[in-house]
Formats: structure tokens, C-alpha cells, sequence
């Protein structure tokens, strides 16, 4: 009797990708929030801004990116908890 759930292997050889794959939606909004930093960078450099609109939109902006890396990071904790499950099951076989 085996310890290790069926395909449960095959499972963690194709998961390598899993944090490579899911995070691309993240990743794409993450370069749109930044192009948007870059346009608000640009719009108080001229004569005619407000500092105040700036300002917020800006808080916005990182509290997005803020939830984007947590998410990101959990899962890269969770594939990191998968891969040492998997070894601590190689190393049963």
C-alpha cells in the first residue's frame, strides 16, 4: 500500500509551471499600474497638475500592487510547500 496519492506524481512534474502560469494575469496588471505611474509621474511635471489627484491616485495604485505581490507571494509559499512535500514522498519510495 502506498503512502503517496495516485497521480500525485505526475502531478508535481508537471507543477513546476504552476507559479509561472497563474501569476500572468498579476504580472500583465502589475505593467499597467506602472505605465500609469510613469503617466502620472509625467502629468505633474507640467505646468498644470494637481498635486492632490496625484497623490491619491498614486496610494491607489500601490495598495493594488500591494495585494498583487501578497498573492503572488502566497503562491510561490504554496508551490514551495508542494515541491517539499513531494521530496519528503521521494525519499519514502
Amino acid at each position: 500500500m502506498s503512502l503517496i496519492p495516485e497521480g500525485f506524481h505526475q502531478f508535481c512534474d508537471n507543477a513546476w509551471y504552476l507559479p509561472l502560469a497563474f501569476p500572468f494575469a498579476g504580472i500583465h496588471e502589475n505593467a499597467e499600474l506602472l505605465t500609469e505611474e510613469g503617466d502620472l509621474l509625467q502629468s505633474v511635471q507640467g505646468e498644470d497638475y494637481d498635486i492632490d489627484q496625484y497623490a491619491s491616485r498614486l496610494g491607489e495604485i500601490l495598495e493594488r500592487k500591494t495585494v498583487l505581490i501578497e498573492s503572488l507571494q502566497g503562491r510561490l509559499g504554496s508551490f514551495k510547500d508542494l515541491l517539499r512535500k513531494e521530496e519528503e514522498l521521494s525519499r519514502l519510495r
